[in-house]
């Protein structure tokens, strides 16, 4: 769950909000607000939340999960 949050907090920050630091003035009364990843050219525009969950992150194919061969079966403690 931390990872998760932690991501969604990483993604929304790079690609969602406006950073007034990262200001670029056009004009003398123009300014266009943008995001770091405005900043760096990985975005033409802030994403809407809808777009950052439903945007692929990449063109791998899912995985249905762990392999069974992974998992230990648990052990207890004390007497059986």
């Amino acid at each position: 769950m931390h990872l998760a949050v932690s991501w969604w907090v990483m993604v929304c920050y790079n690609f969602h909000f406006v950073n007034s630091g990262l200001r670029l003035m056009l004009e003398p009364l123009q300014v266009v607000h943008r995001t770091p990843a405005m900043a760096m050219g990985l975005a033409q525009k802030p994403m809407s939340v809808e777009q950052l969950i439903f945007t692929p992150v990449s063109d791998l194919p899912l995985v249905s999960g762990p392999r069974p061969e992974t998992f230990q079966p648990w052990k207890r403690a004390g007497p059986q």
